[in-house]
This record gives structure tokens, C-alpha cells and sequence, in this order.
């Protein structure tokens, strides 16, 4: 019997999912190609994620490789990933049934600024990140400390995400896996499911 679901935050809350998008649109801008870019924000993004680098050096650092103003980089980055209120929505619905968990890839000082903004602490019952945990998807231990902080078994998890890496991790503890495609794909899935 399912009693939690598990979703991430990237290409699920947001409607993009991946830096990359961002690079795909802005890379000729800032005079680099496409791959250049992807590989300077990667750079950081890695470290900067599981918490080995500060928010702060992450923008520093980008800043500087794109010879960029600083706070307009983070201004239009963070804007590219906008939030999706219909995803929210169902959220919302499953919620009064069901234990709502977000686990999220993601930097400290971008994602606790959208968290407040948008009051995802009043929606999700449980919020892990890769920056607290100091783990990152797909790596395998943080699915276990993510059963470990809900308190559950892992049978009784279902865990949306649009990275199939991050599914087939979680599903090698016995947790149900949902490879996101849009909304009217996610809501038949998880009718199978419950």
C-alpha cells in the first residue's frame, strides 16, 4: 500500500529540468558555445549542489567565467525555471491522502528562496535536499536516507522524476518509479499505482 510519494523538484515542479536549457538559450549571448557554457556551469553546479562549495561561490565563480553582472546571471537562471501551479495543483489533491516529499538536485540558496516564495513548505510534508543531505541523485544513498528520514518502507514510496538514472536508483531499493512526461501521463500512472 502506497502512503508516501516522492517528487522531484527540476522538470517536475519546474517546467524545465535541466541547467542545460538554460545554456541551450544563452550561450551565444555570452559569446560561448554551447558545450563551453554547459561544462563552466557543471563545473560548479556539481560541488555546489551536495554543499562542498556555497550558493554564494557557485554565483561568484559563474559571474566571473561569463564575465557577467553577477545578479542578473542568478536574476535570469532562476527565472528560466518557472514554477509549475498545475503540477502544484495535483500535488495539492494527492496530498489529502497521501505523505507529499520533495528531494531535489539543487543549490541552497536558490531553492530555499523558491521554496519561500512559492510556500512549498505548506504543500510538501517533507522537503530533502542534496545540499542538507550533502548527497545527490542518482547516487543510491541518498534514496536511503531519504526512507530513512520519512520513516518508511521503501515499497510504500512512489518517486516521480524526469531523469530515468535517478528512477532506476530509487527503484533498486523497492521504491515505485514514475519517469515523468507531462501532467495527463503522471495522473494515469499514478491511477495504476494507488
Amino acid at each position: 500500500m502506497i502512503k508516501v510519494i516522492i517528487f522531484d523538484f527540476g522538470g517536475i515542479i519546474t517546467y524545465h529540468g535541466r541547467i542545460k536549457t538554460f545554456c541551450n538559450k544563452h550561450y551565444k549571448s555570452l559569446n560561448l558555445t554551447e558545450e563551453e557554457m554547459n561544462s563552466i556551469v557543471h563545473k560548479y553546479w556539481l560541488p555546489a549542489k551536495i554543499n562542498k562549495i556555497k550558493s554564494e561561490e557557485f554565483w561568484d565563480n559563474l559571474s566571473r567565467e561569463f564575465k557577467c553582472n553577477r545578479e542578473e546571471l542568478r536574476t535570469n537562471l532562476m527565472a528560466h525555471f518557472k514554477i509549475n501551479h498545475d503540477i502544484l495543483n495535483l500535488i495539492k489533491k494527492l496530498k489529502k491522502k497521501y505523505k507529499i516529499v520533495m528531494l531535489s538536485n539543487q543549490i541552497e540558496d536558490w531553492l530555499e528562496e523558491v521554496i519561500d516564495k512559492n510556500k512549498l513548505k505548506d504543500i510538501f510534508d517533507i522537503i530533502i535536499t542534496s545540499y542538507d543531505t550533502k548527497l545527490a541523485k542518482p547516487d543510491i544513498e541518498i534514496f536511503k536516507e531519504t526512507i530513512r528520514i520519512i520513516n518508511t518502507n521503501p515499497e510504500e514510496c512512489v518517486f516521480v522524476d524526469d531523469q530515468e538514472a535517478n528512477i532506476k536508483s530509487a527503484e533498486t531499493l523497492g521504491i515505485k518509479g514514475i519517469l515523468f512526461i507531462n501532467q495527463s501521463d503522471l495522473e494515469k500512472k499514478l491511477e495504476e499505482i494507488l
